[in-house]
């Protein structure tokens, strides 16, 4: 597992300054979910202390066949949730961005706080972390994240 804040590694110095001038700090107590799917991308965040467990939700269906006579059923469907965790992350690693640089609107993965300490993290705003990224930084964290958000190679782990 790659280790580290992957979409600033190649940034020079003053790049980096300059945008750390930008991020602001945040502390979530242990349990704490950051965010959750649906709710608005508006944040990336980069982990200054603690762990995130990031996790992904899927929708099972389940066909229950229920005898009704000697020679009759019917069919009940079961739905239930069941959540994966795709990535725990901490000290220096990022979380947030894989919606919107991927364009969703809103969240796909949630992000909680676990283990038995508070988390302290570091987020800017969206649109200010574009004005800090240039096209290749773009494509080598699209290429990076597809290894925890390519949900069609689930199970093939």
């Amino acid at each position: 597992m790659r280790t580290g804040v992957d979409i600033i590694r190649e940034w020079n110095l003053v790049k980096i300054m300059t945008y750390a001038d930008q991020l602001s700090e945040i502390t979530y107590a242990p349990g704490k979910t950051i965010y959750t799917v649906g709710e608005p991308s508006e944040n990336v965040f980069i982990v200054k202390r603690g762990t995130i467990q990031l996790e992904v939700f899927f929708l099972v269906k389940t066909i229950i066949d229920l005898p009704v006579s000697y020679d009759g059923y019917t069919q009940k469907t079961v739905s239930r949730v069941i959540a994966r965790t795709v990535r725990t992350i901490g000290r220096g690693e990022q979380f947030g961005f894989e919606e919107f640089m991927k364009l969703y609107k809103s969240r796909v993965i949630r992000a909680k706080v676990v283990g038995s300490g508070p988390a302290v993290c570091l987020y800017a705003k969206r649109e200010r972390f574009f004005e800090y990224v240039k096209d290749k930084d773009l494509l080598m964290y699209l290429h990076t994240s597809q290894a925890y958000t390519d949900f069609d190679k689930e199970g093939r782990d």
